[in-house]
Order: structure tokens, then C-alpha cells, then sequence
């Protein structure tokens, strides 16, 4: 078996911040609210936490004891313009973690990040472009996203690509195409990708059966956290087949 579409939390060190934020009382996350405006005043982020990249930080820290806060944080974050914080209030409202879940207004978010230039929210529009975020699902916005983050360097954006290649999904299938993304996919780091890659060669399918790389690549899937890699790589070793482990690509 392959691994499948992927979508992220946006990766990010937490950062402890000392700023008014931190003292401000928690509010429950209003996402469609547009922030509060005077003549002159200063955007809401900047008022409570010093700017949009600092909320965001903020919100990271949160995020796994308090979700209503985080999502609060990272939607004073996306107001201000950060498109982390977009893409993280966008996975929040499609998991429905400390606000409710809401696939539309998650493609919204996921979208507004794409458009503020975060290739991971790109590739996440493309995802619930894919599967239909509450309406039918639409194959070439789905394509032209996860291109746009595949040709920025995304992992996903590629991987998604691939399989939508390899399957005929919106556009004719191309097997060479697809199995370059997946390749390329790999080297990026998409550890799903590597089992995919392997999974070709196991099968021999648009490539010579080998099991010796497909076993390398199951490998490498594993190492990189992908568990359907390392199912696929037990049972080979359990058959037997492949050789030693340890080839490095």
C-alpha cells in the first residue's frame, strides 16, 4: 500500500515571547470578525502582542494546552497579515481545534496564506481543493496549487502532484512525470513520498521491478516517520526480499 494526501501545521520553533500579549485575557477565536478599527489606531495584533509574527509565535506556544487561545492568537495574526497565522487558523477550523470545524472558511485561510506567499498554506488550499471543502471538489484548482507549491520547494505540493499524475486526476496521466515529483518529493523530505517511490518499484509499475530500491526507499519512508512505509518495509523483510537495509538514496 502507498501513503496518502497529506496536509501540515505550519513547522515553527516556539518562541517564548515577553509581551502584553502574554497578560491579555484569552477571547473565544471570531475568525470571520474583521478587527476592531479607529481613525489612527494601530492594528489589533500590534496592540496586544507587538505585530502579527509575535501572535503568531505566541499562538504556537499555546497550541497544545490551550487551542481556543491559539486559534485566537493566530487569527490576530492573520489579520495583521501573517500568513502562518493564516494557515494555521485554516488547519484549526478544518480540525475544528478551539473553533468550530468549518471546511470552508479553512479553504479561505488556507488561500489568504497562499496569497501572503506560505507555499505550505498553497499546498493545503489544494488538499480541501481536492477532496471538495464542502462543495464539489475541484481537480484543476487542486492541480494548480499543489504545482505552484511543488515548483516553490514544498514536499507536499509535490507529492500530492505526483499522485494526481500518476492517477489521470484532473489532467492525463503522466507515469514519468509522476514518478520525477516523487523522487523529488523524497529528497525534499515528504517521507510518504519515499514510500510511494518504493512502492513503484515493488509493484514494477512504469519502472523495472526492484526490490532492493523499493526496500531502500520503504526505508526511507520509515525513517522519516511514515508508517505505511514501515508496514510496507516489515513485510518485506519478512519475505525476505530486498537484501540487507541500510542503501542509501
Amino acid at each position: 500500500m502507498r501513503a496518502v494526501f497529506s496536509r501540515l501545521l505550519s513547522p515553527v520553533a516556539v518562541v517564548l515571547l515577553s509581551t502584553g500579549c502574554a497578560a491579555a485575557p484569552a477571547q473565544p477565536a471570531t475568525p470571520d470578525a474583521a478587527p476592531a478599527a479607529t481613525a489612527g489606531a494601530r492594528p489589533e495584533c500590534e496592540q496586544l502582542c507587538g505585530g502579527g509574527d509575535a501572535c503568531y509565535r505566541l499562538g504556537v506556544a499555546h497550541d497544545a494546552d490551550d487551542a481556543a487561545r491559539a486559534a485566537e492568537l493566530y487569527r490576530q495574526a492573520c489579520n495583521c497579515g501573517d500568513a502562518l497565522g493564516c494557515n494555521d487558523l485554516g488547519f484549526a477550523h478544518e480540525r475544528g481545534r478551539g473553533v468550530a470545524e468549518d471546511r470552508a472558511r479553512a479553504l479561505a485561510l488556507y488561500t489568504r496564506s497562499c496569497e501572503l506567499g506560505n507555499l505550505l498554506g498553497c499546498k493545503n488550499a489544494g488538499v480541501l481543493h481536492h477532496d471538495g471543502a464542502g462543495a464539489a471538489p475541484d481537480l484543476p484548482k487542486a492541480l494548480a496549487l499543489y504545482r505552484r507549491a511543488c515548483y516553490g520547494g514544498q514536499p507536499g505540493g509535490c507529492n500530492n502532484l505526483a499522485m494526481m499524475l500518476e492517477r489521470g486526476e484532473g489532467t492525463p496521466a503522466n507515469a514519468p512525470a509522476a514518478i520525477a515529483l516523487y523522487r523529488k518529493a523524497c529528497q525534499l523530505g515528504a517521507a510518504n513520498a519515499c514510500t510511494s517511490y518504493g512502492y513503484l518499484f515493488e509493484k514494477g509499475s512504469s519502472v523495472p521491478r526492484d526490490d532492493q530500491e523499493a526496500r531502500a526507499f520503504y526505508e526511507k519512508g520509515c525513517a522519516g516517520g511514515d508508517a505505511q512505509g514501515c508496514a510496507n518495509l516489515k513485510l518485506m523483510v519478512e519475505a525476505g526480499r530486498g537484501g540487507v537495509l541500510g542503501p542509501k538514496r
